[in-house]
């Protein structure tokens, strides 16, 4: 693969660009603005949780049934647009989308993402004491930032991207943290769950799961029966580890 289609300094890895399988439908909430971007708005939860989204964007149908699921456990759950409007990928001319992807993540660097993540957190809190952020994959690393900042109570990490092994000093006492990890994983690799897992032992309310039989973007974009079983029980895990740790 030509360095034009690298992501982060590494090869695109094959599941965080696949579709994956679709979910029908295109959510039951609403489209808000917050910190001056876009957001779906779900749920009336005393607690906010802020999903920090894949490359797929705000209004993906499997991100927002994901959202759905969040705000019928009882949180508010806001999904804030990181890409820039007319940038989501093309799914009916997807390979041609794709030729083009060096140049998407220049206008889309995930460090815009990270601020964008900030801002909004900032803007819930004026209504919300506790907020959790959900990242996947390219939204993982601003949820991994936030948590730097200690600008929110807690993360969950889906197959991060962008996320190091020299993030994780950078965590240690900060807050809840729940890393969710597919088997199979390009980005956030069984070298990289390693040294976070040897530098965060001990760390309360902190928490890693590999799910087997998964690759990259299962958390959002499985493919498969096993996939869905697995994306499926992630979530079910998640919820109940966000009720006994934030």
């Amino acid at each position: 693969m030509s360095s034009s289609h690298d992501f982060g300094g590494a090869p695109i890895c094959a599941g965080c660009v696949k579709p994956g399988d679709l979910k029908p439908g295109q959510g039951s909430g609403s489209e808000c603005t917050i910190a001056g971007t876009d957001a779906y708005c779900v749920g009336s939860g005393e607690k906010a949780i802020v999903i920090s989204t894949d490359i797929f964007s705000w209004g993906f149908p499997n991100t927002r049934a994901v959202a759905d699921q969040y705000a019928a456990a009882g949180y508010s759950v806001y999904i804030a647009r990181t890409i820039d409007k007319g940038d989501e990928p093309d799914l009916a001319n997807f390979g041609e989308w794709f030729s083009k992807f060096g140049e998407w993540l220049q206008r889309n660097p995930v460090e815009r993402a990270c601020k964008i993540i900030s801002d909004v957190v900032k803007e819930v809190g004026k209504k919300h004491k506790s907020i959790a952020i959900l990242g996947f994959c390219y939204g993982a690393k601003p949820a991994v930032e936030s948590m730097k900042k200690q600008e929110v109570q807690a993360i969950v990490s889906f197959h991060a991207s962008f996320v190091t092994a020299e993030d994780a000093p950078q965590l240690k006492g900060k807050g809840a943290m729940k890393f969710q990890c597919a088997e199979n994983d390009e980005r956030f690799t069984p070298e990289i769950r390693a040294e976070f897992q040897r530098v965060l032992a001990g760390e309360k309310n902190v928490d890693f799961h590999v799910y087997p039989g998964t690759s990259h973007g299962f958390g959002i974009r499985p493919t498969g029966e096993a996939e869905i079983a697995a994306h499926k029980q992630a979530h079910l895990d998640t919820i109940a580890w966000l009720k006994s740790n934030f």
